[in-house]
């Protein structure tokens, strides 16, 4: 598989586990913290930086996972 083709699939993947994470969590944050809350600099800082380390962590994962079941070769 092209190098081009994969950066693509992987940005494409990670655009999609960090988008359904981030509607979880956001839920999540509304609900048990205030509305003043989640719009503080610090709270957004560390549920971004939860965000986008689980989405790679998801996305290498995934990749190692369909590279072990042949379906991407790299």
């Amino acid at each position: 598989m092209e190098n081009s083709t994969l950066f693509i699939l992987a940005g494409l993947l990670f655009l999609i586990v960090t988008f359904f994470y981030w509607k979880i969590t956001s839920r999540y944050l509304k609900k048990n913290y205030k509305v003043k809350s989640t719009r503080s600099l610090l709270t957004n800082i560390y549920h971004w930086e939860g965000v986008l380390f689980l989405s790679s962590s998801t996305t290498i994962a995934l990749f190692f996972i369909f590279n072990y079941l042949d379906i991407l070769k790299f």
